[in-house]
């Protein structure tokens, strides 16, 4: 549902910022759009990094030397690498994967909608 909010209110701070109006008025709504644009960014660039990082850790797992280590130890890190092989994710209301596709995914359902809309009227 969030998403689909952040989509509308894009969608019209585009249209809006194509409508004639005063420059006061169209640098208010040209900073919206970019204050919007910037807030879903940097939450998705920042999700999708913690996602890369945890691949991260799975790699550097595998690249140990934990053939030599005590048995415990090798136990371990085993159990670690099965539970690192399916990453960790940040989800928005338990349906939608938050990563850049969702933000590129984003951008191209609001340039749609303001496009439908500008054809329209």
């Amino acid at each position: 549902m969030h998403n689909v909010l952040v989509t509308l209110v894009l969608c019209c701070l585009l249209y809006s910022s194509t409508a004639p109006l005063e420059s006061f008025v169209l640098s208010v709504i040209v900073t919206l759009t970019l204050v919007v644009l910037i807030e879903v960014f940097i939450l998705c660039w920042f999700c999708q990094e913690f996602t890369t990082e945890f691949s991260n850790v799975l790699d550097a797992a595998y690249e140990l030397d934990w053939l030599n280590y005590s048995p415990k130890l090798r136990r371990t890190i085993i159990l670690t690498i099965m539970r690192l092989q399916k990453p960790p994710f940040f989800t928005m209301a338990k349906s939608t994967r938050l990563d850049m596709i969702f933000f590129s995914n984003l951008l191209k359902m609001a340039y749609s909608f303001y496009t439908l809309i500008s054809k329209v009227n």
